[in-house]
């Protein structure tokens, strides 16, 4: 739509286009404006065009396009003109002025928008007439310069802050495609942002400021800078039509001066606003800046001199360079050269030559560097000059002389060889030598050397110390100082100089005891050269053998150097120098040879392996030294095997590899260093395993594989063997045994480890191999069979006779289907339990499914057969077990029982019937559970069931006797199967007899110990072995039948104490059935359980009574008298009337008195008679004793007599008449608490008694006395021998109780180790200590044996001193001051010390108890390992760190130096670090020598040592040649000075180094690698401590370097810009980058850091690898990193539904280089963008749903789409600044609907797996990723594609039973990563098929019984399962 002014104008428009009147109005001040806007357009002529009317509305359209823009005209007063203003746009461009009126349109013209596009120079000086060209942008073709004129304004002052100013730049050269990026620059008054080349404006379509500029919408390089063409045109400022006549578009402006405050004086540059006006009217106002700048001043250049050649570098120097350097010309001349100027200036025609960029760059505000241009003349002759600085075309410095001569030529030098690293005189032939001060170069090693001009052509140099090159070193000459030439003419090479040297030695080592033969490699040696061996200052001349350029020599071992040395201790490498005499004195430069110590081995690990397989051997010894000729070699008596190199781990261990075609059997394996000099035989064994039984085991392990080797090995070798056995790369360790205890042996047996069972597997394999010490014995596996541990659930039948030959059928689980042992059949053994030695094996053989028959052996024939004898009852029972292996039994064991009958009981019984009869027989009980019947048969009539009560015993019941049978005796039969067959060999008798009847017995009481005969007298009774007496219903004993007394004899059992005081006595004929004796009589038991006193005088007192205590005595009190019986001996006794307490529990007696003492009295008690005339009953017990002692028993001293108030020591007590009674009792007694002890009797004058513990609670209130040792408690000591009824008198001294004694000080704390016993004495101070004349000490604790020691005391007599105090329970006893030497104990000690020996001591002043020290009191033995530095300088000041063990027993440290040059010893100070280090510093004064040092607990004198020291001149260091290095390049350097020995070490930035020292005044060193420039201080040290700086430093300048490539990868087939990051880039030298070596590509300078350079044209192959290297003028900077170019190869998958979410994989090459990735999937001209990832290799996208998009598929309904690939990070494109993604071939991608599944069959399957679903539905199509599964099952299956509405789905066997117990729905997938579900048809089906199901039920059959039937049929299977029901 319109809008409405547009409206009226087409109308308007053309209603006047039909109005027939000429206008004449026209813009008189020019039909074109600035963008800004705001020009006011004079229109004319409406008075003639329109008459007096002309004063109406008038207004101006600017049409723009499709954009319109109206501005109203304002007449102007008194004249006919109008007025109307432009408005502002924003680009350049045309347009048409239309000047409409209420009558119509009066004008029509074209109207020009213009801009500046460019200008050059962007700056100028503050003096002004710098000529400005500028190009206008759509400038007016109608511009007539004779009507306007051009107008520059520079002013207004460019504010901070207040807009940006948006600068152009151009990259690249003149020649070369320009690309202009602008960038904005907030700018100030101070701002320095120009300085650039040159500047454009770029007005592309859409506005986009990058990329090639445009000039007037035409694509074209930038507008190169006028300055050229115009700086010298006589074109006067603003001069349009001069202007004009240079180029088309563009004006000349001169700038005015500015000395106005807008730039101040203080200011070096300040900014402006640059405006144009073409018409002088109104300004351009686009904020383009132009810089005003001061004056750049010269003062001096570097060189007044130059070659023809060009490219001189000239170093301007002065100030306000950086702010002009972009408007700074440099001119030579004049001069009239004949053929003018070449390469790098132009020739004006004023003969003077101009230099501007790219030959000037700009240093910093103060230096410029200039390139001198290449001239080309006639003649050879110098040509002087003038050379000056050009600012803004105004000439700044002086002119300063400046010439050029023709450029030196060499021809010939003479000599061309020389030695390396020396000063020699060189000769150079040539000419053109005099034209100035020549100086000498070679290669890149000097700066320069001044040279001496004999003649024009004639120069002598001399050739510095040059390090050797094999090509040699280019000579170059410089006549300047500055720039170097070849020396040689167009055509002519450069000459070189060469250098004869050596190039290496190999070996460059070898042992001490052998050395080597060396071969010498160099370069120009001549014949006739010796070898020079310098060790140690010693020379040896060694002649050589030349074949070719190499020379061998024969170092001899150092052990015949005639060195003094101790080779056999020596333990550091000797480093010598071998130098190649050539002829006169030319040496060529040293190399070096180390003699390494003797290799010595200890251990080769594995020390056995595999014949013919790679496998390492570690090797574990010393004096390895790691070096790459480090060498192995294997051989025998017939087999020898080159060396090979080994790998070196340590100096201590190397591995060796053993090769892949070896030897066989004991092999020697040898060591070399050198690869030369095999020093070392030890023995390793290669074997092979022939075989190994057996082949399989049971996973719970235990198999013993006997493994059979190829050759024997040493038994002790496998010691660390280990049999490995693999499942699923996881290793399962075993060790290995052996099978004999010969020293060799060729079978190991190794022991299966157990594996994790699985339970639905029942064999699996697994691998076994050898291992020994950690390292698989080969690469080959063996295979071996694991099964599941066979289950032997049970057999049939379970039992049989013991003639044998049963068939037992063997049922169970896990049973294998074949064999692992010897033999192909699995093996049965029937093993006794009793008798493990005995094991019948037969084969097996296998039946239908999982069951095996074994026949089973005849018991009696097999054990007849082994001698066995008689057979017990166990021997009937067999355990059954099955073996797969000859060796592993199935572990649930299954009995097979023989059954027998062999024993019938009791054999006798009453005539009433009523006896239960037990018939005896092994396995009774297996015979009835297999169906068998058993019944007894009695008399051959009577029939009885006979009842089981366990696997040995049949029941039955006996019946009455009939009445009509006259005999008592009857035959009993057992038979089975209801009488079919007996197993009794032979009739088995039973008695009857009438019921006995017992009428009384006597005693009628007893103790309850018995032992004591019973009677039990009545009728009926008879002899029969079980006629048995039992008492209260349990105690059952043996009956004797006495004939005479017609009685039952019985002893009464002893009872336990819970059985009741009465019973019932009973009698049985037969052992079951009893009989009670006149069946109301009760038997009694008593007894005496103690005595109570146990001992008494002999003489006692009249009331002196002995109470016995006891249980039923009361029973007894009216029946009975009572007596106490003392028996003296045997037959003496004393009879005591006896009475019972007054509590009647207990009897009391009175002691008897004794005329004579006996030992012991026996106690009896007498408690009457019995009827029938037997003996006292007595109560006796072992426990009721009596003693006596004498009166005159009496205490007489005590020893010791003062202990520890811990207790617990044996005090002895003397006197006399002491007995053993046991009731003794020490008493100890003090005024308030008494304690009792017990007493031990030792004899009858010695009595031990421990004292007790007594409470320092009490010892604080009841201390008695205290002296200057400490306090104590005294008590009285007594004894008694009755149980503390009476003591003995005593006459004993008190018994002092004394505080626990505690060591608080041991001196010394450490002795020193010395190799032979040693006496010292052990000082200890301390606290308790008592002197009681018992002191012993000993060593240890424990049995160690006690000696004397000696107690001091120095406190004095009437000291008051308590050196303990002592504190409330709970708290710490403390010292009250304490005196460290008052009281003491001093221990003497003899012993050889050892190595880490603690001595700990005890103490003991009764001579009893030991007190040992705390761990901080031991003695710990010190000595010492090592020190370091080992040596110093004179002047002292070496702090010695002195390492050892036990060190901190050493409190305060004495260090001993004691010289080995005189007797002069010093003694000083020491510190003590830690129990492992000393620290000693040695004084000043000490002179240069040899000494021993020492250490030792001070004013103790018992040093420990000695450790070798030396003191020593330190070394100087005077010069060091050269000083200086390249940055990661190794320079050798020579450093001369003083005192220079083998121990000085050179230190250079902190970088450690160790020299070459040739001799005391001459070392060389070669520096590492530095990693920065810097400049480093040079100091040395010849022990690592004390240093000594050099007086000068040492330079290490950079080199540059490459980093990183940005991006690392392209899309193939595109160019990219490459980013190149490194170091130390220079602006000075041609950069390019190189692609694989061979293509190149100019480099853009961006900063020292930075390059940029394009992919070449030829590499843009997807995957292809390319090296990016980075070259300059000198030298190629190579890239860790690598380019190439990225592709996609594979999508994975390649289809995916509509609705998204499908994960697609990316393959292909360099796809791992995008950083955050992006994927873009094309549909038509519709991208959809997707966020990726990297993940290793490969790219990782989901996509997004696509179902609102139209999209089309094709006849398999698929969509196909393109995937591309981008990174989002950065832009791998040149065009663009956008994300770039490219399309590649293979990279498609398939859209699909969801296909719908309508239903399948069946719908119900085994959950054994193994059957088809055929899936009907609609969408499928066919495809690799074509899958089906099981809802909630992991496992996924392929599916098969029929056509798009059917699949087939084939369920795979064993699917696990928990997938049975539900119902699964059925899953498909087109993609095999995205599945749908049967379940989501199910709803939508359910109203429609009811009979269809969405879910598939998997049943399984999980048992039936029972597992047979008859022939006939009809038996009722019953089945067990899952999901039985879905039929």
């Amino acid at each position: 739509m319109l809008h409405r002014s547009s409206y009226l104008y087409v109308s308007l428009n053309l209603l006047l286009l039909s109005l027939p009147f000429a206008s004449q109005v026209e813009v008189i001040n020019g039909n074109f404006a600035p963008t800004g806007g705001g020009k006011r357009l004079r229109l004319t002529g409406f008075r003639s065009t329109l008459g007096q009317s002309f004063n109406a509305s008038v207004t101006c359209f600017f049409v723009l396009g499709t954009r319109v823009v109206s501005s109203s005209a304002r007449p102007l007063q008194g004249t006919d003109e109008f007025q109307c203003l432009s408005p502002r746009v924003d680009v350049p461009s045309a347009s048409r002025l239309e000047v409409r009126h209420e009558v119509g349109i009066l004008l029509q013209t074209d109207f020009y928008f213009y801009a500046i596009l460019s200008f050059w120079p962007t700056g100028g000086a503050l003096l002004g007439g710098t000529l400005v060209d500028i190009v206008i942008a759509n400038f007016p073709p109608s511009f007539d310069s004779s009507r306007f004129r051009a107008f520059c304004r520079f002013e207004q002052q460019m504010e901070a802050g207040a807009s940006d100013v948006e600068i152009f730049e151009k990259i690249g050269s003149e020649t070369s495609p320009t690309i202009c990026a602008s960038r904005k620059v907030p700018v100030s008054p101070s701002s320095t942002v120009f300085g650039l080349a040159s500047s454009c404006l770029s007005y592309a379509p859409g506005g986009v400021n990058q990329g090639f500029c445009t000039l007037d919408g035409v694509c074209a390089s930038c507008y190169p800078t006028c300055w050229s063409e115009c700086l010298y045109t006589n074109i006067s400022a603003c001069d349009v039509s001069a202007a004009l006549a240079v180029k088309q578009s563009k004006i000349s402006c001169f700038t005015p001066k500015k000395d106005i405050p807008i730039c101040s004086s203080s200011l070096s540059s300040c900014l402006v606003s640059l405006e144009i006006s073409l018409e002088g009217e109104s300004f351009s106002s686009e904020n383009r800046a132009f810089m005003y700048t001061n004056f750049p001043e010269v003062d001096s250049i570097s060189i007044s001199s130059a070659s023809f050649e060009g490219g001189t570098i000239i170093m301007v120097h002065g100030r306000n360079f950086s702010n002009a350097f972009s408007f700074i010309q440099f001119k030579f001349g004049p001069a009239a050269f004949m053929s003018g100027i070449f390469d790098g200036g132009v020739f004006a025609t004023d003969n003077f030559i101009y230099i501007s960029s790219p030959s000037v760059h700009l240093i910093d505000d103060n230096s410029i560097l200039c390139l001198t241009p290449r001239i080309r003349v006639a003649n050879d002759t110098q040509i002087p000059v003038n050379f000056s600085l050009i600012f803004d075309s105004h000439a700044v410095s002086p002119a300063f002389s400046f010439i050029f001569f023709p450029n030196p030529i060499i021809s010939a030098v003479s000599p061309e060889l020389f030695p390396p690293e020396s000063l020699s005189l060189i000769t150079m032939i040539g000419s053109n030598f005099a034209n100035g001060s020549p100086r000498c170069k070679f290669g890149d090693f000097e700066s320069g050397i001044i040279g001496e001009v004999l003649t024009s052509s004639l120069l002598t140099c001399t050739v510095p110390a040059c390090p050797f090159t094999l090509e040699g070193l280019p000579v170059y000459i410089s006549l300047n100082g500055n720039q170097y030439h070849s020396g040689t003419t167009d055509s002519a090479e450069t000459l070189r100089i060469s250098f004869y040297f050596t190039d290496s030695i190999s070996p460059s080592f070898g042992p001490f005891s052998q050395g080597a033969t060396v071969s010498i490699s160099g370069h120009n040696i001549h014949s006739g050269s010796f070898c020079l061996l310098l060790v140690m200052e010693r020379r040896w001349i060694i002649p050589t053998d030349q074949v070719g350029s190499s020379f061998s020599c024969t170092i001899p071992p150092l052990t015949q150097l005639n060195l003094t040395l101790d080779l056999l201790s020596w333990t550091e490498i000797v480093s010598t120098s071998v130098q190649v005499i050539l002829h006169a004195n030319q040496h060529a430069q040293n190399n070096s040879f180390l003699f390494l110590p003797d290799i010595q081995t200890y251990r080769l690990s594995p020390p056995i392996g595999p014949v013919s397989t790679l496998f390492p051997i570690q090797v574990t010894g010393k004096n390895f030294f790691n070096h790459s000729v480090l060498s192995c070699k294997l051989y025998n008596a017939t087999w020898t095997l080159a060396e090979f190199t080994a790998v070196w781990r340590s100096s201590s261990s190397i591995e060796c590899r053993s090769p892949a075609r070896g030897p066989a059997g004991r092999t020697f394996l040898a060591i070399s260093n050198n690869g030369q000099s095999f020093e070392t035989q030890d023995v390793i064994h290669f074997v092979g395993i022939v075989r190994f039984l057996p082949s399989g085991g049971s996973m719970l392990g235990g198999t013993i594989v006997n493994v059979s080797l190829s050759h024997p090995v040493p038994t002790d070798l496998l010691v660390n063997g280990t049999c490995m056995f693999f499942r699923s790369v996881v290793a399962f360790l075993s060790s290995s045994l052996l099978s004999n205890e010969s020293a060799t042996t060729q079978q190991i047996f190794c022991r299966s480890p157990p594996f994790s069972m699985l339970d639905t597997v029942s064999q699996t394999i697994s691998t076994f191999n050898l291992s020994f010490d950690g390292y698989l014995y080969t690469q080959r596996d063996y295979q071996f069979v694991l099964y599941h541990e066979p289950h032997l659930d049970r057999i049939r039948p379970q039992s049989g006779p013991i003639m044998g030959s049963v068939a037992v059928t063997l049922i169970g689980s896990f049973f294998p289907a074949q064999s692992f042992g010897q033999s192909s059949s699995p093996t049965c053994c029937f093993t006794s339990k009793t008798r493990p030695t005995y094991s019948q094996c037969v084969a097996g053989a296998l039946r239908a499914g999982p069951r095996y028959r074994c026949d089973a052996p005849g018991l009696l024939q097999i054990y007849h057969d082994m001698q066995l004898g008689e057979l017990n009852a166990s021997d009937y029972s067999l355990a059954v077990a099955i073996s797969f292996n000859d060796q592993q039994f199935s572990t649930q064991d299954v009995d097979f029982m023989f059954y027998s009958i062999f024993e019938l009981r009791p054999s006798l019984g009453p005539v009433d019937g009523g006896t239960l009869i037990e018939i005896l027989g092994p396995n009774l009980n297996t015979a009835m559970n297999d169906g068998i019947e058993m019944a007894c048969l009695f008399m051959g009539e009577i029939l009885v069931a006979a009842s089981l009560v366990d696997q040995v015993l049949l029941q039955c019941l006996a019946p009455a006797k009939p009445a009509n049978l006259q005999s008592m005796d009857i035959s009993i039969e057992v038979r089975l199967n209801n009488m079919a067959n007996s197993f009794t060999e032979d009739l088995r008798v039973f008695r009857y007899y009438d019921n006995p009847t017992p009428l009384s017995m006597a005693p009628s009481a007893s103790p309850r110990a018995g032992g004591i005969t019973l009677y039990i007298a009545g009728a009926k009774f008879f002899a029969h072995p079980d006629l048995r007496c039992r008492f209260g219903g349990a105690g059952v004993v043996l009956g004797r039948y006495n004939f005479t007394m017609q009685a039952v004899m019985c002893v009464i059992p002893p009872l336990p104490a819970e059985t009741a005081a009465e019973l019932v006595v009973e009698v049985s004929l037969n052992n079951q059935q009893f009989v009670s004796v006149a069946g109301f009589m009760r038997f009694l038991f008593y007894g005496i359980s103690s005595i109570l006193p146990a001992a008494g005088p002999v003489s006692p007192s009249a009331s002196r009574q002995i109470t016995l205590f006891g249980f039923n005595l009361l029973s007894f009190r009216q029946d009975n008298t009572i007596l106490c019986l003392f028996q003296i001996d045997d037959t003496a006794t004393i009879l005591s009337a006896a009475a019972f307490s007054s509590s009647s529990a207990s009897v009391v007696c009175p002691q008897p008195s004794l005329q004579t003492l006996a030992s012991e009295l026996r106690l009896f008690l007498d408690l009457g008679q019995i009827p029938i005339g037997m003996s006292h009953t007595v109560l006796t017990s072992d426990d009721i004793r009596f003693s006596l002692f004498s009166s005159q028993a009496t205490l007489a001293s005590l020893n010791p007599t003062v202990t520890s108030v811990q207790g617990g020591i044996r005090v002895e007590v003397t006197g006399k008449e002491f007995i053993a009674s046991r009731g003794i009792l020490c008493k100890f007694s003090s005024t308030i608490v008494t304690m009792l002890v017990d007493g031990t009797f030792s004899s009858s004058s010695v009595i031990y008694c421990n004292s007790p513990v007594f409470s320092l609670d009490f010892m604080q209130v009841d201390f008695s006395f205290s002296d200057a040792l400490g306090m104590y408690v005294s008590t009285s000591c007594n004894v008694s021998l009755d149980g503390g009824y009476s003591f003995l008198d005593s006459s004993a001294p008190p018994f002092l109780f004394s505080p626990p004694p505690a060591a608080i000080f041991v001196k010394p704390l450490g002795v020193p180790l010395f190799p032979h016993p040693v006496s010292f004495d052990i000082s200890v101070r301390g606290v308790g200590f008592v002197d009681a004349g018992m002191l012993r000490c000993k060593e240890g604790f424990g049995n160690a044996s006690a000696v004397d020691c000696h107690f001091f005391n120095d406190c004095g007599q009437n000291s008051t001193l308590m050196p303990y105090k002592i504190s409330a329970p709970g708290q710490e006893n403390k010292l009250v001051n304490p005196r460290d030497d008052c009281v003491y104990v001093l221990l003497s000690v003899t012993r050889q010390l050892v190595l880490n020996d603690s001595l700990t001591f005890s103490i003991s002043f009764d001579g009893q108890s030991f007190f040992s020290f705390p761990d901080s009191l031991h003695v710990h033995v010190f000595t010492l390992s090592a020190a370091s530095p080992s040596s110093g300088p004179v002047g002292g000041g070496t702090k010695v760190l002195i390492s050892g063990f036990n060190l901190d027993s050493i409190t305060q440290v004495s260090c001993l130096l004691i010289s080995l040059c005189s007797t002069n010893q010093t003694i000083f100070d020491g510190l003590l670090l830690n129990s492992s280090f000393v620290s000693c510093v040695t004084p000043p004064g000490v002179p240069v020598c040899s000494y021993n040092l020492s250490i030792s607990q001070k004013q103790d004198n018992r040093w420990s040592g000695p450790l070798a020291f030396q003191v020593y001149q330190a070394a100087q260091i005077d010069s060091l040649q050269p000083s200086f290095a390249r940055l990661g390049k190794a320079t050798v350097v020579e450093v001369t000075g003083s005192n220079f020995d083998a121990n000085v070490k050179i230190e250079v930035g902190g970088r450690l180094i160790f020299p070459t020292v040739v001799n005391t005044s001459f070392l060389s060193f070669q520096t590492p690698l530095f990693v920065s420039p810097a400049t480093f201080s040079v100091r040395s040290t010849q022990n690592l401590q004390q240093w000594f700086p050099a007086n000068f430093s040492f330079l290490v300048y950079d080199a540059a370097s490459l980093q990183r490539i940005s991006p690392p990868s392209c899309p193939r087939g595109n160019h990219c810009v490459l980013t190149i990051t490194g170091a130390n880039f220079e602006r000075l030298t041609s950069l390019s980058c190189r692609f694989n070596r061979t293509l190149f590509s100019s480099a853009t300078f961006l900063s020292s850091t930075t390059l940029t350079c394009k992919t070449p044209d030829q590499y843009h192959s997807q995957g292809l690898v390319l090296v990016v290297d980075v070259s300059n003028d000198r030298e190629t900077f190579s890239s860790s990193s690598t380019f190439g170019f990225y592709g996609i190869e594979r999508v994975q998958p390649n289809s995916g539904p509509v609705t998204g979410s499908t994960l697609i994989t990316l393959s292909g090459p360099f796809l791992y280089s995008l950083s955050s990735p992006l994927c873009q999937v094309q549909i038509g001209n519709m991208s959809l963008v997707l966020q990726g990832s990297v993940h290793g290799d490969v790219v990782v996208c989901r996509t997004t749903s696509v179902q609102y998009l139209n999209l089309i598929s094709d006849s398999r309904g698929l969509v196909a789409v393109n995937i591309s690939v981008a990174s989002s990070s950065s832009s791998s494109s040149s065009s663009s600044s956008s994300t770039f993604f490219q399309q590649f071939q293979d990279a498609v991608f398939y859209f699909y609907a969801d296909p719908v599944i309508s239903s399948f069959s069946p719908t119900f399957g085994s959950a054994a797996g193994g059957f088809t679903l055929t899936i009907l539905g609609s969408g499928f199509f066919e495809a690799d990723t074509l899958r089906c599964g099981l809802s909630g099952y992991d496992q996924r299956f392929p599916a098969k594609f029929v056509n798009a509405s059917i699949l087939n789905c084939s369920i795979p066997q064993n699917i696990p039973i928990s997938f049975a117990m539900s119902e699964s729905f059925i899953e498909v997938s087109q993609n095999g990563q995205q599945f749908i579900s049967s379940s989501s048809s199910s709803s939508s089906s359910s109203s429609s098929s009811s009979s269809s199901s969405s879910f598939l039920a998997l049943y399984r059959v999980l048992s039936m019984e029972p597992c047979g039937g008859p022939l006939e049929g009809g038996t009722l299977i019953t089945v067990l399962g899952i999901n039985l029901n879905h039929s």
